[in-house]
């Protein structure tokens, strides 16, 4: 995927909804104008993920990969369970005064990491892997050896949990133009012939 090419789809989708939220609609009531609402929201998350891949979260060598997939399990599989038990904790009660945690819901555990649990290990060699086949990057022949790809996964610095603390609300539509700024400021920064390949999913 041209990086260009994304940039030139979202801009016309965001012109799109703008002129749509500039049109007096027929009807005021809320089932009229919530695809409207759910369309700037999504191109907001495609815009936030496009940013995420070249910048944020862009790969240049293997070892990035490995980084990604790495924090990525600990977002998945510890921060948010972290998060969630944050908000609500094993005592919370809900509206109705009951324990927030009852059947069917259960008081979760985050996961610890090891490079000794095959599983986890398997995971983040496997989202490496896969990582590096979008961003073009090639595969070393060490990732064969548990040793030296454990080496390399230990060698990942894991920031500590930090609870996130509730924000200010930003308007979709302001921050769609934040965004498109953003996406072409790293646009510029990529290498010639710079390109994204999408993974198929195979069962």
């Amino acid at each position: 995927m041209d990086p260009s090419d994304y940039i030139f789809a979202m801009k016309n989708a965001c012109l799109r909804e703008k002129l749509s939220f500039n049109r007096q609609p027929e009807a005021e009531r809320e089932e009229d104008i919530f695809p409207m609402k759910t369309s700037i929201a999504q191109a907001r998350d495609f815009l936030e993920c496009a940013i995420e891949f070249l910048n944020k979260e862009k790969c240049e060598v293997f070892q990035d990969c490995i980084e990604w997939a790495r924090l990525k399990f600990e977002d998945y599989f510890a921060n948010r369970v972290k998060q969630l038990t944050d908000d609500y904790p094993e005592d919370a009660t809900g509206s109705d005064e009951d324990s927030f945690w009852t059947a069917p819901k259960h008081f979760p555990s985050p996961l610890q990491f090891s490079v000794d649990d095959p599983s986890r290990f398997d995971f983040v060699m496997a989202a490496s892997v896969l990582r590096a086949e979008t961003f073009g990057i090639p595969i070393p022949d060490w990732i064969k050896s548990p040793t030296e790809m454990a080496d390399a996964v230990n060698s990942v610095i894991v920031p500590e949990f930090q609870p996130d603390v509730e924000g200010i609300f930003e308007d979709d539509a302001v921050a769609i133009r934040e965004l498109i700024v953003k996406l072409n400021e790293f646009q510029i920064q990529l290498l010639p012939g710079f390109k994204l390949n999408p993974i198929q999913f195979e069962k």
